[in-house]
């Protein structure tokens, strides 16, 4: 996602978008508005909480990011949480439809 369209997509009411911040540091330094805080460390553990989240608030997408530099972390992440998705499709028979993105170039 550009952040063009994450400047739409956190304009929509009501908001259908969840923004995940996973770097390790630098939140409380700055970050988008709204995002929250799911380190990467810790990220493989809280996806099932955050699937659930999601749900229950009605989001239809999740948007990952890190910095710049560390993009690739982001996309990683993304990858976990899409597994995840299709390994409870696969193990309950329901597929969770969340859309799964990463902004491009990251927090700058």
């Amino acid at each position: 996602m550009s952040p063009e369209q994450l400047k739409v997509a956190l304009e929509s009411v009501p908001p259908r978008l969840q923004v995940l911040d996973v770097r390790d540091s630098g939140f409380f330094s700055g970050h988008i508005n709204g995002a929250r805080h799911v380190p990467a460390k810790f990220f493989d553990a809280r996806v099932p909480k955050l699937v659930l989240d999601c749900i229950a608030s009605a989001k239809t997408s999740v948007l990952l990011y890190c910095d710049e530099a560390e993009e690739e972390l982001s996309v990683a992440c993304a990858r976990l949480l899409q597994r995840h998705l299709q390994e409870s499709k696969q193990r309950c028979g329901i597929e969770l439809s969340l859309k799964v993105q990463v902004l491009a170039g990251g927090y700058r």
